[in-house]
């Protein structure tokens, strides 16, 4: 998938009007989600000011953290 994102940052950068947006999930499932998804980001070297990156958070979740901090 990397390789992929990587080449279609690479063509939106030549085209000067063009850019994306990317959506990813987080479930909540580890605490350390976020760690793991920024160190991905870093290691695929996926960014590029052609594209925007969505963080979905399911609604879900937060009644979960909240129950559970309760």
């Amino acid at each position: 998938m990397c390789v992929f994102v990587q080449e279609v940052m690479y063509d939106l950068e030549d085209s000067k009007y063009q850019n994306a947006e990317y959506r990813l999930s987080i479930y909540g499932r580890s605490y350390d989600e976020w760690d793991k998804l920024a160190k991905w980001a870093i290691k695929h070297h996926v960014y590029s000011d052609n594209v925007r990156w969505l963080i979905q958070v399911p609604r879900l979740l937060l009644v979960v953290l909240f129950i559970i901090r309760s």
